[in-house]
C-alpha cells in the first residue's frame, strides 16, 4: 500500500510519531551541548587512559586529578555532541598518556562530570532537526488527507 494514498490514519500516525521522537531527540542532545558551553575549565593531570577497540561495554575512558586539591574523577566522554571514533578515541590516548597536563571542562552543577572537549551543534544537529520537522509536518498533512476524506459532504 502506498504511504501518500492510504486512506487509514495509521501510517500517518506513525510518521508523526518517528517525527516527534527525533524532535525529542535532538533537543535532548542539543541540551547537552548547550550545557556543556558552562563548563568551567580546570587543569587536570591523566592517570590512567583506557581504549580498546574490541571490548563491548566501558571501552575508553580516563582518569585523572583535578586541580590544586587532586580531586579525583572519571570520564567516559571527550565532548558532548560529537560521535567519537575509533580515530578519535586513539588520537585521545597518544594526545594524553598518564602523568600529562591537560584542561578539562568541569560542570559546575556536577562535579563529578568531567568532558576533555566542548563541543558546538555540529551540521549533524540540524539535518536530524529539519528531518524531524519534514516529517512531523507529512504525518500531519497526511491526517488531515484521511480525515478531510471521511468527512461528510
Amino acid at each position: 500500500m502506498n504511504l501518500l494514498i492510504s486512506n487509514s490514519p495509521r501510517p500517518f500516525l506513525i510518521v508523526v510519531a518517528l517525527g516527534l521522537m527525533l524532535v525529542w531527540i535532538w533537543f535532548y542532545e542539543s541540551g547537552s551541548v548547550r550545557r556543556s558551553q558552562s563548563f568551567e575549565p580546570e587543569t587536570a593531570r591523566i592517570t590512567v587512559v583506557y581504549y580498546s577497540p574490541k571490548d563491548s561495554d566501558e571501552n575508553f575512558y580516563y582518569e585523572g586529578e583535578i586541580g590544586k586539591t587532586k580531586r579525583p574523577f572519571r570520564s567516559l566522554r571527550i565532548s558532548y555532541g560529537n560521535v567519537n571514533s575509533k580515530e578519535s578515541y586513539s588520537q585521545f590516548v597518544k594526545a594524553h598518556p598518564p602523568g600529562s597536563l591537560m584542561t578539562v571542562f568541569v560542570n559546575p552543577d556536577d562535579p563529578a562530570t568531567v568532558i576533555a572537549e566542548k563541543a558546538e551543534l555540529h551540521r549533524g544537529f540540524w539535518i536530524i532537526l529539519a528531518a524531524a520537522v519534514l516529517l512531523v509536518i507529512v504525518g500531519v498533512a497526511g491526517l488531515w488527507r484521511v480525515y478531510a476524506i471521511r468527512r461528510p459532504t
